[in-house]
């Protein structure tokens, strides 16, 4: 399988691999903070699998005809998006036939 991720450290899918034993054959992180991807990389290189991070995703001129993804998740950023429906029609673009999205919202605790 491979995935994209809109998410700061990518933690979950270190915990999908490693608990839940799910397969990645591809990782794609989004993190248009280049701050943040020198936190992000060290995670994803754990998961030993080839992956890329894109900085530039969301921009209206990107295009990315690499591949296409089987699953792309919203882990706790959605709420960070101006516009989030646009965000998530933008991600369509890129998914797989039967591709699925994944989102999920920290909730109040």
């Amino acid at each position: 399988s491979s995935g994209i991720n809109a998410e700061y450290g990518g933690n979950f899918e270190k915990q999908l691999v490693d608990e839940q034993g799910l397969k990645i054959g591809y990782f794609c992180g989004i993190e248009p903070n280049e701050n943040f991807v020198q936190l992000l990389e060290p995670t994803i290189k754990s998961l030993g699998v080839d992956y890329a991070i894109l900085q530039n995703f969301f921009n209206e001129d990107f295009s990315y005809t690499e591949r296409k993804f089987d699953l792309i998740m919203f882990i706790h950023s959605l709420y960070a998006f101006e516009d989030p429906a646009g965000a998530i029609l933008h991600a369509t673009k890129f998914l797989k036939p039967g591709g699925k999205i994944l989102i999920t919202i920290q909730g109040s605790s």
